[in-house]
């Protein structure tokens, strides 16, 4: 998902 959180999850946009 594209929060704008960084979660770890490998879904993410990398934001973290």
């Amino acid at each position: 998902g594209a929060s704008a959180l960084p979660p770890p999850l490998p879904g993410n946009l990398k934001i973290a």
